[in-house]
């Protein structure tokens, strides 16, 4: 999901030369974009034990959100540095590669016993 997300990015923003192609194209922006986060509600609960689960996955979603939060502003000043839209949210879109190198790291839960 995130590499078609660090794929359609780019092409949401250079590819499309009238209105109508960029409404063809914006429902596939949001969904490789947003559609990633539809994993998160059940992939975090299985990284805790069931006493922790709560706790763990509320820690993963707010500090998400914290971490994102310093985003906006490199958003603007990045708007602000080259002029360019189009370039601004295709090199925001360069952090799925973050997620990609990340997914890696992340512990596989299938069939193995969480920790009590």
């Amino acid at each position: 999901m995130h590499g078609a997300a660090l794929a359609i990015v780019p092409a949401t923003c250079y590819l499309p030369q009238t209105y109508t192609q960029m409404l063809f194209l914006l429902p596939f922006y949001g969904f490789f974009t947003v559609g990633i986060h539809s994993g998160y509600a059940v992939y975090f609960p299985e990284l805790f034990p069931d006493h922790l689960r709560a706790t763990g996955v509320g820690v993963c979603f707010n500090g998400g959100r914290l971490l994102a939060a310093p985003v906006l502003w490199l958003s603007g000043d990045l708007k602000a540095w080259t002029g360019d839209l189009r370039f601004a949210v295709t090199a925001l879109g360069g952090l799925f590669l973050v997620g990609l190198v990340l997914v890696w790291f992340l512990p596989e839960t299938k069939g193995k016993p969480l920790p009590q």
